[in-house]
């Protein structure tokens, strides 16, 4: 009988065979007689219950005894079930496919805990959960993962006794405050806060916290990510661009100052070291001049910040120090992060740096003329610092202007010290440019000929007009040379072009130099490449543009849906009223047309905006193309070719396959226009499984094998300049009339939401190429189509009672009116205070909450649930002009919710209740 129902069966005639048997695979079920020959049914089953292979798997009891006592003993022991002999054959095979069906269900839970446990465990972040007391307080933590633990110092015990305001450092009670009310108020927060371990140490986290509901009580789930590191990030960016814009500014008054320009060692080493230890934020700044051994350095000037005291005459001996004195001859410069530890200068710990508390040091060589003439030292006193590129270069041209005073000093001759200051300059990480009182330039760095292509000999004899883009207009060098012809100095941004025609953006400070005279011999031009500090500063502008745009979006369709309920369902009274030859009637219909047309529109800007409803499911993508190619020949039409390349194996992603077969739709028809005379579209599809640094550029995908589509056309391709607002609502480069500039948007929306990314690649003439990525996820079998027991049936009249909470007073007045006239008792609040009141003056249960989403106060979400804990409500149906994160997580319908999506008809308000009401109560719940 088993083998007739495709059941694989091994069939052994002995207790021992039994055992034996067993040991290899273990079966899912076991059918074991009570009395057989040598060992007895029982005593099989103990020993099966001692093996850990076959400890599990359960048995059935096979009897041909009356005795009952046989089969409780059998059972006692732990048996799933006792058949007694004979058996018919539909009892043995319902029993026979209960309990395997059970076994597998049972280590499928087992599976899934294990996984789930996997997950939480091996999180990089920290993940904690806690419960909320009445108060709407933060209760001690029931659920800690081990890198909590690690990151904070202590033992899962020790933390499980604590609570969330245990583990913030000091100062934080505010931010937490702020962060308990957003929960409170919105069900999740992100905020950052900062931590403190065991052992003191502050640590700064980004939290993400979520609440839920875990037997019938809120809880918790916050999971922190270490953010040290980014904070780490920002600062030092804040610091890098503060230092090159103060250096600017400094170098460009060191270039022109008159002490440095004679070789005043007096004055110029004062302002050197002051100048350094201001720029850099250190606590020293010191010059040493060498022997003319080169044996000692005798400190110049010493200038530390705290106090505003120079002082001088500390002579090193490479005697005493021959480790730093060596490494001085070795290299150009000494960045000792933990000056205590670097080889170069540890051997001043003892006596030198603990005394004065001097952790980091930063010593550059001053060259001269024949070989090195001294140091340049800069001292951190505090925690060790990694010094930056930019502070590297700052040391390098101090040194080489202190190297300019040495020589200028040795010679005064003005012919000597200007070379001694070319000399100093060819080394700066700027741009230098000298040029005389007609513009004619007459010295370049190696730096301007690395920015721009050209070579000295190539610009010297030449006017800076050589770099002219045509993106600056002629006022624009009219009053930059206006303000330096008048002996002042100019600041500021412009765009040049290179040798090979590329164009580039350089910060600029320009300044005259003036004789002994004050006549205008020159003008001296600092410069510095921000081209590619722009580029970042615009991907960071425009993406919180898109977003701006995105939240303004969801909010105007929001409002906008509210006012198109009423209109829709008015106008749908009125249809009704109106005879169908009346001339009235037929504007009434205009009215619900444009109506319907209004609510696709906001339908599109909830896609950008990500906020719109989406029914997803595991899709192959494969399937998706290749379903509309028909269509999309049809409607693009016979002038344009469409070519489809799909990858050999299915390309499964979680989406809304609706919502992707519009972005399909919309890349194609922006394909389409873009080859006015016909051209090919091409539709790809592939699985690709990038490398790390993939993801670097684009945060928003989660790691691992994506599925990409590509739609390609042969047409006109795109300028930078379009590119850049391309996914821009209302955006559109068509003539008045021809679109709404809401297609690309829509895609982009769509491919956020559900977890991918979408980039366009396009040159003019050469065409565009846009390209979709997704998670790849594995095929699932598809179940059941739900759509087709959907009920058609004409809707009856109601009876029972409804509780309608809206706020807008034109949806209340809307809805009580719908409901009165299909036959409901309707009981009609304003909010979720109002809901309440009346409810507990009622005094006994509603047949059904029907409640907007968001609403001051408390959100329909809150209401239902605190009516269900009064037990005056058990099934509800919530209403919302736009996804609230009470009701949509990451856009993702919570099943079991009943959910309608304004602006809705009459009809379909009233097919929705009924579907509530007459369904299930678990596909209703609060």
């Amino acid at each position: 009988m088993l083998t007739g129902e495709g059941y694989s069966v091994r069939i052994v005639e002995s207790g021992e065979l039994a055992l034996s048997a067993a040991e290899g695979q273990p079966p899912e079920l076991i059918l074991l007689d009570v009395r057989m020959p040598g060992l007895d049914g029982f005593e099989v089953f103990n020993r099966l219950k001692a093996k850990p292979k076959t400890s599990e798997t359960p048995v059935i009891f096979l009897t041909g005894a009356t005795d009952p006592d046989e089969c409780v003993a059998g059972l006692k022991l732990g048996a799933v079930d006792f058949i007694a002999k004979s058996f018919d054959r539909e009892s043995l095979l319902a029993k026979v496919r209960t309990h395997i069906e059970l076994y597998r269900l049972r280590k499928k839970l087992e599976q899934q805990t294990v996984k789930y446990k996997t997950l939480f465990e091996n999180s990089n972040d920290a993940i904690f959960v806690h419960g909320m007391v009445n108060s709407g307080e933060a209760g001690k933590f029931i659920e800690v993962n081990d890198i909590a633990c690690s990151r904070l110092g202590y033992s899962r015990e020790e933390l499980l006794k604590l609570t969330p305001p245990g583990i913030d450092a000091p100062g934080m009670e505010e931010k937490h405050r702020a962060a308990l009310e957003e929960l409170a108020r919105t069900g999740h927060a992100v905020f950052e806060i900062e931590h403190a371990g065991k052992d003191g140490r502050n640590m700064p986290v980004e939290i993400s916290s979520r609440v839920f509901d875990y037997g019938g009580l809120p809880h918790v789930l916050s999971i922190a990510r270490d953010i040290a590191e980014r904070k780490r990030a920002e600062a030092a960016l804040l610091a890098r661009e503060k230092l090159a814009c103060e250096t600017n500014i400094a170098f460009s008054e060191l270039l022109v100052n008159t002490e440095l320009k004679t070789g005043n060692i007096g004055t110029s080493k004062s302002l050197l070291t002051e100048t350094a230890a201001r720029l850099a934020g250190v606590a020293r700044a010191s010059i040493w001049e060498y022997s003319a051994d080169g044996r000692e350095l005798r400190c110049l000037d010493l200038y530390e910040s705290g106090p505003q005291k120079h002082s001088e005459g500390l002579v090193l001996s490479c005697v005493d120090y021959p480790r730093y004195f060596k490494s001085l001859q070795e290299k150009s410069h000494i960045a000792a992060a933990d000056a205590r530890t670097h080889p170069g200068t540890s051997e001043f710990t003892a006596g030198y740096l603990v005394p004065l508390g001097i952790t980091s040091m930063l010593d550059g060589i001053i060259p001269g003329s024949a070989g090195l003439a001294g140091v340049f030292c800069l001292e951190h006193v505090g925690e060790c610092r990694e010094w930056l590129p930019e502070e590297e270069n700052l040391l390098s041209t101090l040194s080489a202007l202190t190297a300019m005073v040495f020589d200028v000093a040795k010679q005064k001759k003005a012919e000597a010290g200007h070379e001694r200051l070319l000399k100093a300059i060819e080394q700066a990480g700027e741009v230098i440019v000298i040029a005389d009182p007609e513009g004619t330039i007459q010295y370049v760095n190696p730096a301007f000929e690395k920015v721009t292509g050209y070579t000295r000999l190539e610009a010297i004899g030449n006017n800076p007009r050589i770099l002219k883009s045509g993106q600056q207009d002629e006022d624009f060098y009219k009053n930059m040379w206006g303000k330096v012809t008048s002996g002042k100095t100019w600041e500021g941004r412009m765009v040049n072009k290179r040798k090979d025609g590329t164009l580039y953006t350089e910060e600029a400070t320009i300044s005259p130099v003036r004789d002994q005279q004050g006549r205008i011999v020159n003008y001296v031009a600092v410069k510095r490449d921000i081209t590619e500090q722009l580029k970042l500063e615009n991907r960071l502008r425009q993406s919180q543009k898109m977003e701006t745009v995105g939240l303004l979006a969801g909010g105007v369709a929001h409002d906008f849906n509210n006012i198109l309920s009423a209109i829709m369902c008015n106008a749908g009274f009125l249809a009704k009223d109106i005879a169908p030859g009346d001339p009235k009637h037929k504007d009434v219909k205009e009215i619900i047309i444009a109506s319907e047309r209004a609510a696709a529109l906001t339908r599109q800007l909830l896609a950008f905006s990500r906020r719109q409803i989406m029914a997803t499911r595991v899709v192959d993508i494969n399937g998706l193309v290749g379903g509309m190619t028909r269509l999309l020949k049809r409607v693009i039409g016979e002038q344009t070719n469409v070519a489809v390349k799909l990858h050999p194996s299915p390309c499964t992603a979680i989406v809304d396959p609706g919502q992707i077969e519009q972005v399909i739709m919309n890349l194609a028809l922006n394909a389409r226009d873009a080859m006015n005379g016909g051209g090919t579209i091409t539709l790809e599809t592939e699985i690709i499984n990038p490398p790390e640094e993939f993801f670097d550029t684009r945060p928003d995908l989660p790691k691992g094998p994506l599925v990409c589509m590509k739609v390609s056309d042969t047409g006109s391709g795109m300028s930078q300049e379009i590119k850049d607002h391309l996914f821009e609502p209302f955006f559109t480069t068509k003539e008045q009339g021809k679109g709404t500039g809401l297609g690309l948007s829509t895609a982009f929306g769509i491919v956020k939401q559900s977890c991918g990314d979408i980039e366009v690649k396009s040159e003019q003439g050469k065409g565009s190429v846009f390209t979709v990525y997704l998670p790849l996820v594995e095929a699932q079998p598809r179940g059941k189509d739900k759509d087709k027991d959907k009920d058609d049936r004409p809707l009856g009249k109601g009876h029972e009672t409804v509780l309608f909470v809206e706020d807008e007073e034109s949806l209340r007045r809307l809805g009580e009116r719908i409901l009165l006239t299909s036959g409901y008792k309707v009981l009609v609040a304003t909010d979720g205070q109002a809901a309440l009141k009346l409810m507990e003056e009622r005094g006994k249960p509603v047949d059904l909450l029907m409640s907007d989403v968001v609403m001051p106060g408390m959100s329909g979400r809150e209401l239902g649930l605190e009516l269900a804990r009064r037990k005056l409500v058990d099934r509800a149906l919530y209403m919302s002009g736009y996804t609230d994160e009470a009701i949509v997580r990451h856009g993702v319908l919570e099943p079991g919710i009943a959910f309608i999506y304004k602006p809705y008809t009459v009809e379909a308000l009233l097919k929705k209740l009924r579907e509530a009401l007459d369904g299930p109560a678990g596909q209703a719940k609060v």
